[in-house]
């Protein structure tokens, strides 16, 4: 804009023109931002709006709270409202029915690093409306679920188990 500080870099608007190219001496696409928005980590031809190329995302912000001994609702154990990675466990199967502190495309895993299933409920009236799971499922031992808050309709919604 305008006013303001920073840099402000303007480019194309459609998905045929390069807003932002950042290459290596080699030529090699480092990062990349098409005109419609899209952007390549690794490409310079982004396939979807989040694209990476030769190598996987790290998360850098990871939780292992204690063991759950008992069904959560509206879960949010120490340090949650930063982590994007949980760590957990629990004594026996268990079910969490929500997870407290969604926000407009917040991505959080889950992997049950313990023995025992831990359950999400599905559309649980345990937890507040807006932290319920659409979907549930079990998340046997050694698993992991990827969950994004949909703010349209305020659920945390299943994105992939592994």
């Amino acid at each position: 804009h305008a006013s303001g500080h920073g840099v402000q870099i303007n480019g194309g608007s459609t998905s045929s023109q390069t807003t932002l190219a950042v290459n290596n001496n080699g030529g090699t696409s480092l990062f990349y931002v098409r005109g419609d928005g899209a952007i390549g980590v690794g490409t310079g031809s982004p396939g979807s709006l989040f694209h990476v190329s030769g190598g996987g995302l790290q998360f850098a912000s990871e939780v292992s709270p204690a063991q759950i001994t008992a069904d959560q609702n509206d879960y949010a154990p120490a340090n949650f409202a930063t982590a994007i990675h949980l760590r957990i466990s629990s004594d026996a199967s268990r079910t969490i029915t929500g997870l407290a502190g969604g926000a407009v495309g917040r991505v959080v895993v889950l992997s049950n690093v313990g023995s025992q299933t831990i359950f999400l409920g599905s559309e649980s009236a345990s937890s507040a409306a807006a932290n319920r799971f659409r979907g549930g499922g079990a998340l046997s031992a050694g698993r992991s679920v990827i969950v994004i808050y949909d703010a349209t309709s305020s659920r945390w919604q299943k994105v992939a188990f592994s």
